[in-house]
């Protein structure tokens, strides 16, 4: 029987992996991932036909290499900055297969752990929108199984472009660091003594070169990393491996050599985001648990195969009933639809989380904005001359609109009145004002008044031409006050 040759694995994981994500690297952009593609088209420059749009130069040097490595495909559009993230980031499939085999973990165990990261619902959306987390972590990964594998400089190197992809990438380098060294000290009495080797070395030119980019970035205006607030530790311990059931099966990990250090990290991940949302009431976004869940899988995979060939009785009887639970907790995320009775109880027991099937995830991915596209899709000639968005995500401004219109500008309705300059920009300035519906006294207010001007209605968003409904500033303070006794 012919033996399989050794690439037929990681390349059959990448090709399920690419093939995953393409299925929908035609859907809308969400959130940033819109300015993500400007500053990686035009290398932080932002546009000039926004008003008020701030400099993004800080922007591209805050993670200098995730633009620089989606910047060729940017250059093809959207589509082309999509592409080419998900064929860098479906890397993760086979460098997780490489890193579990080198830590010795049997073919099938490892080939599971690849397909995971292929084809878990949330690490496919999340090797979709290309944020940064889904490409840090791919580069993590590689670097740890060629790291292992005696590289030093190639390991040292690849973990350094993962920081410089993410910098949240540094707290895996440093939990790496900690754990190499600790068999190196040595206690004399009162005395530690460490013996740095060259492998340490690398590790703290890592650590120290991690940020680099990060401060030059904040010397020229940026800002540093951790904006969100209102976290909490149950969000964490219950996202940070997809579900709160999965942390006592990575916890087990730590028992085993070949699921030891991918516990570590795992659980490094998670007391991390944890103290962040403790100390500081930061709030863990859900693709930061990019890193924390790939992490999990390979340490919970690695740990089922350990205790299925361990010399202990005890453990060996535990491996299949810890796989058993593994599957039939994955089937319940990928397979039940989100309406499915108890699901969301039985999965997320500690917080308000509707998580939804593989098939219900693909459709609302393909259908998510699409009110917002095809609102835009309205405006032709003339109506894109001056774009007034009023309500609409600031980086839907960078892209799309800043470049189908000759000029945009942007307001907000929240703790508005409506003052002479929001009526000039209606009715005077803007050849279209763009609107998303919201509840905001001024932003009833505006539909209000200028109902007879609107030529686009959506659930989401209106279209209304001002120019031809001047002269209305006095109803629109009249029903701003209306709207305001209401609320």
């Amino acid at each position: 029987m012919r033996r399989v040759p050794a690439w037929v694995a990681p390349a059959s994981l990448y090709l399920v992996a690419v093939a995953a994500r393409l299925s929908l690297a035609w859907t809308r952009p969400f959130g940033d991932e819109a300015h993500h593609y400007y500053i990686a088209r035009h290398f932080g420059h932002g546009p000039t036909n926004v008003l008020g749009m701030l400099d993004n130069e800080w922007l591209f040097w805050w993670r200098p290499l995730f633009s620089l490595l989606l910047s060729p495909g940017a250059q093809f559009g959207f589509t082309g900055f999509r592409v080419g993230y998900v064929l860098l980031a479906a890397v993760l499939a086979p460098a997780l297969w490489s890193w579990l085999r080198g830590r010795g973990v049997s073919p099938v165990a490892s080939a599971t752990a690849g397909g995971l990261a292929a084809l878990h619902p949330f690490l496919v959306v999340w090797g979709v929108r290309a944020f940064p987390d889904g490409l840090m972590v791919a580069v993590f990964v590689a670097g740890l199984a060629v790291w292992e594998r005696g590289r030093v400089l190639a390991g040292a190197a690849l973990l350094l472009a993962a920081t410089w992809v993410k910098e949240v990438a540094l707290v895996g380098v440093a939990v790496i660091l900690v754990e190499e060294l600790l068999p190196d000290v040595h206690r004399d009495r009162w005395d530690l003594q460490v013996r740095l080797r060259p492998r340490h070395v690398a590790l703290l030119a890592v650590l120290a070169l991690s940020y680099v980019p990060h401060l030059y970035a904040e010397s020229i205006g940026g800002r540093s990393p951790g904006w969100s607030r209102d976290g909490s530790l149950a969000a964490v311990v219950d996202g940070a491996f997809t579900t709160i059931w999965f942390v006592p099966l990575v916890a087990v990990g730590l028992l085993f050599r070949q699921s030891r250090r991918p516990a570590i990290l795992a659980l490094a991940y998670l007391a991390f985001f944890g103290g962040y949302a403790v100390a500081f009431g930061g709030r863990a976004e859900q693709w930061y648990f990019v890193m924390p869940t790939v992490l999990g899988i390979a340490a919970a995979v690695a740990a089922i195969d350990a205790a299925r060939v361990s010399a202990r009785p005890a453990l060996r009887r535990l491996a299949r009933p810890a796989a058993a639970v593994a599957v039939a907790i994955l089937a319940a995320q990928v397979l039940l639809p989100a309406a499915t009775a108890g699901k969301q109880e039985a999965l997320h027991p500690t917080v308000d989380v509707f998580e939804l099937s593989y098939l219900e995830t693909v459709r609302a991915e393909r259908g998510r904005d699409q009110d917002l596209w095809t609102a835009l899709d309205q405006l032709r000639g003339d109506d894109l001359h001056n774009v007034f968005l009023v309500d609409v995500a600031w980086f839907f401004a960078i892209w799309p609109v800043s470049e189908r219109a000759d000029l945009v500008a942007t307001a907000y309705t929240v703790g508005s009145a409506p003052d002479g300059v929001w009526v000039a920009a209606i009715e005077e300035v803007a050849n279209t004002t763009f609107l998303r519906v919201e509840g905001t006294p001024l932003n009833l207010a505006i539909r209000d008044v200028y109902e007879d001007c609107i030529t686009v209605a959506s659930r989401e968003y209106v279209i209304l031409r001002g120019q031809g409904c001047q002269g209305r500033g006095a109803q629109l303070h009249a029903a701003f006050d209306a709207r305001q006794v209401q609320a």
